[in-house]
């Protein structure tokens, strides 16, 4: 037996936004609410499928710029490691000084990508938000979203970069969250 729609899916007009600090850096002045389009895209096999949930959360006018920006996740990174990597190899095949003649065969290869991946780990781990900012990419996420096949949203979990902002969205939130249709984590 499928639930119920009216009973079991989530009201997304339901959720309550505290709308009294940023929820990126807990400024609590010169605040906007900005729609901010939330995503959870599911693969499978060569296709996948995206849902966006749009939310409107408080921003002040320096972290404004942050609500559009989703995280680039671990493809997209290794995406960019595998363009720096051919970036680096033509940049070594038509350099003056014959690097490839230095390492035999397989190693060239080995050692760009090498550094094409170690240039794009340390990248990402030097780029930090300067405090109070929790977050240079969106500060609220859809971590996940339990869908019934005919599509009804029957539960969200929301990450949050900025605690303090979480626990208010916690407290807002009791009766969604104690019935199970919505939970939060912390993230970053």
């Amino acid at each position: 037996m499928q639930p119920s729609s009216t009973s079991d899916s989530i009201d997304i007009d339901a959720i309550r936004i505290p709308d009294d600090a940023c929820c990126n850096c807990g400024r609590q002045n010169d605040l906007s609410i900005v729609p901010t389009p939330l995503k959870k895209t599911r693969f499978m096999l060569l296709g996948g499928s995206e849902l966006t949930v749009t939310l409107g959360f408080p921003y002040c006018s320096g972290c404004e710029k942050t609500a559009p920006k989703h995280a680039i996740g671990a493809f997209g990174k290794l995406l960019i490691a595998f363009v720096l990597f051919w970036i680096l190899m033509f940049g070594v095949i038509f350099m003056p000084f014959n690097l490839a003649a230095v390492l035999p065969g397989a190693m060239l290869p080995l050692a760009v990508f090498s550094v094409a991946l170690v240039v794009t780990v340390g990248y990402f781990r030097l780029r930090q938000p300067k405090p109070p900012k929790t977050s240079l990419d969106q500060p609220v996420m859809l971590r996940s979203v339990k869908q019934l096949f005919g599509g009804d949203i029957v539960g969200l979990r929301l990450g949050f970069s900025n605690t303090s902002y979480k626990r208010s969205f916690d407290e807002a939130n009791q009766l969604q969250i104690a019935s199970g249709v919505l939970s939060t984590e912390q993230v970053g």
